[in-house]
């Protein structure tokens, strides 16, 4: 680690400490804190630091309260540190125990009871069960981290927060692990350069997994078992036992801690000996201190911020973008997009024409530019790819409006376009590379410049997904069946990968939408009662055609004693309740009765209709026409299409 960022940690433990003395100053206040963190209580542990003028100090006064309280949790669940226990874990052993107890309800339900509310026979009994006294402060240690960090989301929210409940935490963590440990010798690789503090070597060995999510969680768990292990080692010639009383020891620990707040001179020198794992430089501070019986205590939680630096460089901070949306449908949940899924809108909407791509953007100052790209591959209807995944090239991206720069002069501001190359003194405009990756500007450009991201990623033009040859319905008259084959919707899995500039790999998975529906083919050669004043369609959103069956012989003659319409409408995303029939003249509209014939089908609906409550007797002599109207069931994310029309005029003149 450099200087600097040594120094960043004596900062962070000096501020620390002082939050902490001033909390201390009130023993009311303090154990009213501490009471609102042992229930997760938002709202009292807000009040208290507003009382106490701290709330901007939240992070860091739950984070000295988790520290000390698992401390405390695991003294009393696992008893004294004895010679096994001082002895380094065996990774795979840790996992594997971890595992386990994260894979069975009931284990798993006593371990947080255990570590929740201190109750050392429920934990005892799931250690006696798996067998792992020897390691018992390493398992109870992670425990506590994963579980404390949820606990500090909840109290120093300023707002209701939605977090995942215990069970769900532990488990998405302990699942992360167990993918580590299914990859041969690298958590074994990964263990040596952690307890050798080699972050540069840790970054490598979690960058080269094959599944690259998880990173803090994996540099947070080397971390625990480290500080366990470099804790107990340090502190094995004092005598570290239980307190007898609890807040009385947390409380005095607290006091003695806000002593260090003006001691930067000490509190380097202890983090030094635990970075190093230096048992005779910390026990010689500890001795000036005075602060022996507090030696589990302060290593733990100078400990935690050498985790921090150590994370901070294993896991550098980065700018981030993230797939959800297609327009305004969440393709995880309003859209079937997963295996077995039909691809469609929770609304049974295909996709079609230009879709917008969109999620999010989260800028990190001073981190790596960041480029991103989508690509695609074609499914079948369940969404089983049916080949491999290719970029999305420029050419496929419509112009994408994804931010505005903040400017220090007028016109203070200028927008973020992706292939938007008009010349514009407002456009900042992004070319995406060859291959489709495109660049995100970094979140400060220029001195007084800043990118403020929107959510759009791209404007995909789903037409270039394939080729979309026009159905060909010559010969088709209303009353009669759309051409075979009749078309069909497409499948495309979508997703969207993440790198800094500079890297040449594929990046790392940024969303995937499994399978979506679309659907682009147009109809050509469309009859449009052709024997009356008609036309014949080209490149037609779906096949909408009417007809009078007394008509066709003579397109102008009058209708004197029957009227039989006939209709054809076909898509394969028709909607069943978006085909109507309507007569519109005096006393109208009309409705009519569809009676499609035997043979139709759900995307293929053809026949006639009947009056629905009139009769052509009963109405008066006049002009009228037939309004077909077609609805298909097609979205570009944002926008359907509206339905489509075929009219029909005639004259009605009764015969006396």
């Amino acid at each position: 680690m450099s200087d600097q960022t040594n120094q960043s940690t004596t900062r962070k433990l000096a501020d620390q400490a002082a939050a902490i003395a001033t909390l201390s100053m009130d023993r009311g206040a303090f154990d009213a804190a501490l009471d609102a963190y042992l229930e997760a209580d938002a709202g009292g542990f807000r009040y208290v630091l507003e009382r106490q003028r701290l709330v901007d100090r939240c992070e860091l006064i739950c984070h000295w309260i988790r520290t000390k309280w698992c401390v405390i949790t695991c003294m009393r669940l696992c008893g004294p540190a004895s010679i096994d226990t001082q002895k380094p874990a065996n990774i795979r052993r840790l996992a594997e125990v971890i595992g386990k107890i994260a894979s069975d309800d009931a284990l798993l339900q006593s371990v947080i009871e255990g570590v929740e509310r201190q109750d050392a026979d429920d934990f005892a009994a799931v250690v006696a069960q798996l067998e792992f006294k020897d390691i018992c402060h390493y398992v109870c240690s992670w425990f506590c981290t994963v579980l404390s960090e949820r606990v500090c989301r909840i109290v120093c929210s300023s707002g209701p927060v939605e977090v995942p409940t215990q069970v769900e935490t532990v488990r998405a963590a302990a699942a992360v692990i167990a993918k580590l440990a299914a990859e041969g010798d690298t958590l074994e690789a990964a263990a040596t350069a952690a307890r050798a503090g080699d972050c540069l070597g840790l970054r490598k060995i979690i960058a080269g997994r094959s599944d690259q999510g998880g990173c803090h969680i994996i540099c947070e768990w080397y971390c625990t078992w480290r500080c366990v292990l470099v804790c107990l080692t340090i502190c094995r010639s004092f005598t570290l036992l239980p307190p007898a009383e609890v807040r009385d020891e947390v409380y005095a620990f607290a006091q003695a801690v806000g002593k260090l707040a003006t001691q930067t001179e000490s509190i380097a020198t202890l983090a030094d000996a635990v970075r190093t794992a230096n048992g005779e430089q910390f026990a010689a501070e500890l001795k000036r201190l005075g602060y022996e019986r507090y030696c589990i205590q302060l290593c733990k939680w100078i400990c935690s911020w050498v985790c921090e630096e150590f994370c901070i460089c294993v896991c550098p901070p980065r700018s981030t973008a993230i797939f959800t949306k297609i327009g305004a449908y969440y393709y995880s949940f309003d859209v079937a997009s997963g295996i077995g899924g039909s691809g469609l809108t929770n609304d049974h909407r295909a996709f079609y024409s230009t879709m917008r791509l969109n999620g999010g953007y989260a800028m990190v100052d001073g981190a790596p530019q960041i480029e991103y790209r989508f690509e695609t591959v074609p499914t079948d209807a369940a969404g089983t790819a049916l080949g491999t995944w290719t970029p999305v090239l420029p050419a496929q991206i419509a112009k994408t409006n994804i931010g505005s720069l903040t400017l220090p002069f007028p016109p203070f501001f200028k927008e973020v376009w992706v292939n938007n190359p008009a010349p514009n003194p407002h456009v900042l405009n992004i070319t995406p590379s060859a291959d489709g990756w495109i660049s995100v500007p970094l979140m400060f450009p220029a001195p007084g410049v800043e990118f403020v991201p929107g959510s759009d990623l791209i404007e995909l033009i789903s037409t270039s997904l394939q080729g979309w040859p026009p159905q060909d319905e010559t010969g088709v008259m209303a009353d009669a069946s759309a051409n075979t084959p009749l078309a069909s919707d497409k499948y495309y899995g979508i997703r969207m990968r993440l790198r800094n500039v500079g890297d040449l790999g594929d990046g790392s998975d940024a969303g995937t939408c499994i399978h979506v529906a679309i659907d682009n083919t147009l109809y050509s050669n469309v009859a449009h009662h052709t024997y009356w004043d008609g036309y014949v369609g080209a490149n037609e959103l779906a096949v909408c055609s009417v007809g009078i069956q007394e008509l066709i012989p003579a397109g102008c003659a009058e209708i004197t004693n029957s009227l039989t319409v006939a209709f054809t409408a076909a898509h394969p995303n028709l909607d069943p309740n978006g085909v109507t029939l309507t007569l519109t003249g005096p006393g109208g509209p009309y409705a009519f009765t569809l009676v499609p014939d035997g043979s139709s089908t759900a995307g293929n609906m053809f026949g006639t209709a009947t009056p629905n409550g009139w009769t052509l007797a009963g109405l008066p002599d006049c002009a009228y026409f037939v309004d077909l109207s077609v609805n298909v069931l097609l979205t570009t994310g944002d926008n359907a299409p509206n339905p489509m029309h075929d009219l029909f005029a005639f004259c009605k003149h009764a015969k006396h």
